[in-house]
């Protein structure tokens, strides 16, 4: 091989190589929603959740209905999925995504009351 031809060689060797990795980091910091079920985002310090986990306790809603829990501020990819989430839903405004949030893995239920709703209807309490 010529050196003219080995240069622009290792050039695009290099720049794969580093696509490459940005991929496989970015799927590693990024990890796949849950494809399927209903996920519950809420946060310890928010007293909506709160009303929310009395529902649950008061009418054994986790002993009936299989649902994820995930409490926001507990891991950064917690949060980035609530992040993911909500922008799914069409929430693109930080200050309007907040706690307590259902996901069925097409929409979104916002706020406690809605969110009790919800279960009400699915329990026909």
């Amino acid at each position: 091989m010529k050196k003219d031809l080995l240069f622009p060689i290792i050039i695009s060797a290099t720049i794969l190589i580093i696509v490459g990795l940005f991929v496989v980091l970015l799927k590693l910091t990024h990890p796949t929603p849950i494809e399927s079920g209903l996920t519950f985002f809420y946060s310890d310090s928010c007293p909506h959740c709160t009303n929310v986990e009395a529902f649950f306790a008061e009418n054994n809603v986790e002993e009936k209905i299989t649902f994820n829990k995930i409490e926001i501020n507990s891991s950064v990819e917690n949060t980035q999925f609530f992040y993911d989430v909500n922008l799914a839903c069409g929430i693109t405004k930080t200050e309007e995504m907040g706690v307590p949030l259902l996901w069925d893995g097409i929409s979104c239920v916002n706020g406690d009351e809605p969110i009790i709703t919800y279960f009400e209807n699915q329990l026909a309490l």
